[in-house]
């Protein structure tokens, strides 16, 4: 399959059929048994980590919360962009997402004292900081109450003019940001 610029896909299917292997495929994580994956007529497997960090970012559906503070951690999202250390633009930009998104009133806090759903919107601030070209999320609304699903998934769509963007998840709500709509079972996708 193929997905255009500014296009956000939703891939949808039961547990287990293979939509977070998929996500791992199109970033390199792990191999593909068969195929290629191209960002931008440039094959993954002979592009750098930090060449496709650069044009990728990543949300997997579980990751151990760090012990440092929400601000730090959306402005590890700069990481592939820095070079010695965080830029002035390099904080405007952690700064423009935290408010963006919300979170201003979570900014000092520790990561690790947030609950399941505070810290999956830092994951999602901190991939979209990164200002990929390609944004994949693992089921970036799981752990979200309604009313904080509706403000990532409008978030996404805003997003929408910058990058591309595919998302995984069980939820119906989020095909109605979604331009196409990908069905996995088996490991096969349709």
């Amino acid at each position: 399959f193929s997905l255009n610029d500014g296009e956000i896909a939703a891939i949808l299917g039961n547990n287990g059929a293979g939509k977070s292997t998929l996500l791992k495929c199109l970033l390199g994580i792990l191999p593909c048994k068969t195929g290629t994956v191209y960002i931008d007529n440039s094959d993954i497997s002979k592009m750098t980590p930090l060449e496709i960090s650069r044009c990728a970012a990543f949300v997997p559906q579980k990751e151990n919360a760090p012990r440092i503070g929400v601000y730090e951690s959306v402005l590890l999202g700069r990481k592939p962009h820095m070079r010695f250390g965080p830029s002035l633009q390099d904080k405007e930009i952690a700064e423009q997402i935290i408010e963006r998104m919300g979170l201003s009133q979570m900014r000092g806090r520790n990561v690790c004292d947030l609950s399941g759903g505070e810290f999956q919107k830092i994951m999602i601030a901190r991939a979209i900081c990164q200002q990929p070209k390609i944004l994949l999320l693992d089921e970036p609304t799981s752990n979200l109450d309604s009313l904080n699903e509706a403000v990532i998934l409008h978030s996404l769509a805003e997003e929408r003019a910058n990058k591309t963007v595919v998302l995984v998840s069980h939820r119906a709500s989020t095909m109605r940001i979604a331009d196409t709509t990908y069905s996995v079972e088996n490991g096969r996708m349709s």
